[in-house]
């Protein structure tokens, strides 16, 4: 899942509005490497959501030219139920796609080159002991984790949602509606997009008046830029934060099936926040050097969880772009590079490339973030 805060700028360091490039999600959604030609007709393989309806999130490549792609929007989630749980019936089912090779036990992955090498003639008896030690140690762990994680959950088709035109309502409505369709197997990909230009209804929101939200995080009007971007800022980012970990986080911290990890560990969710809109400075705009995004699970234990990475301001023309996080996404989902590098103005990598400044990291803009990766 991706949670879009503000402008996720899902095709780089251009935008997403690009005529060369496709957002990642329609990348991700055409794979037939995630998606093969034996995926259950039941699957919605990209669910969006965009609650600012500027149907501009979702971009497809049709030739030369890009096709956008609707949205479900503020007052949808009926929609959204009929479309993605339809085939699922009123009892508790067993998920319709369990496909998902990273989703396994690190013992099971390892076990056939384990006995392969207890069986060599050319190690000693003190090296196959100590290798039972180590594979007995592991098993320990595996053990005392399996043991501290919630029990594990079946699919069970949630009830029809009653529409409603309540922001507060229907932003939960539809993280609960993502949660039960990855829980089901019944989608590997949901992007949402909550409302961030006139979001007025925002618990603990004070503008100067005539200043809406989106406004208000560019800066407004008003002399002190500063304290109006903090206040608007803080009160949408910890709206959305909150209501992503009690609506949609909680509900997948449940063991999956027999892998030994649960529906938040197995998957990846990103929180993407404004494109470069934090800053204390008078520049109201959107800057690639101000980019804060949030990784959430290990994707099966491939991404390096529970690690703060920060960058100091003065060395923001060393930094690697924001196209870099999107090649680890893609990666992670097990996207071949062929298949995204093509749509690239730089023929590698993926998306927009703007200008090296020199940049000494210049050699690592088409590749993933290999410091975040296990």
């Amino acid at each position: 899942m991706q949670a879009g805060i503000g402008h996720p700028n899902l095709s780089g360091m251009g935008g997403s509005k690009e005529d060369i490039c496709p957002t990642f999600d329609t990348i991700i959604e055409d794979s037939p490497t995630v998606y093969p030609s034996t995926t259950s007709a039941a699957v919605t393989k990209a669910i969006r959501v965009d609650l600012d309806q500027s149907n501009w999130l979702s971009y497809r490549k049709i030739g030369t030219s890009l096709q956008p792609l609707a949205p479900y929007g503020r007052a949808r989630t009926l929609n959204l139920y009929n479309d993605v749980f339809s085939s699922l019936t009123n009892g508790t089912v067993a998920p319709s796609d369990m496909t998902n090779k990273l989703k396994t036990n690190i013992l099971n992955r390892v076990f056939q080159s384990f006995q392969s090498f207890k069986s060599s003639r050319k190690i000693s008896s003190d090296d196959i002991a100590r290798l039972d030690q180590h594979m007995g140690f592991l098993s320990d762990l595996q053990k005392s984790l399996n043991i501290a994680l919630p029990p594990s959950a079946l699919c069970a088709k949630p009830g029809a949602p009653i529409e409603s035109s309540d922001p507060l309502i229907f932003n939960q409505v539809y993280l609960d509606l993502l949660a039960v369709a990855f829980k089901c197997g019944l989608t590997k990909l949901g992007v949402m997009k909550f409302e961030s230009h006139h979001a007025l209804w925002l618990p603990g929101l004070s503008l100067p008046q005539g200043t809406n939200l989106h406004a208000g995080i560019h800066g407004g009007t008003t002399a002190d830029l500063w304290a109006n971007k903090r206040n608007a800022h803080t009160s949408y980012n910890k709206f959305i934060y909150n209501k992503v970990a009690e609506r949609f986080l909680n509900s997948m911290n449940v063991l999956e099936g027999s892998t030994g990890r649960t529906y938040l560990d197995n998957m990846i969710t990103a929180v993407l926040p404004k494109f470069g809109m934090e800053k204390a400075d008078s520049y109201s705009g959107h800057r690639g050097v101000d980019t804060q995004a949030m990784l959430i699970g290990s994707m099966g234990g491939r991404l390096r969880s529970g690690r703060l990475y920060h960058f100091p301001e003065p060395s923001y023309r060393k930094r690697l772009p924001h196209n870099a996080l999107f090649v680890t996404l893609l990666d992670l989902m097990g996207v071949p590079r062929a298949e995204y590098a093509q749509y690239s103005n730089a023929g590698k990598g993926w998306g927009i490339y703007g200008s090296t400044l020199q940049n000494p990291l210049a050699a690592r803009y088409y590749e993933g973030l290999s410091e975040i990766m296990a």
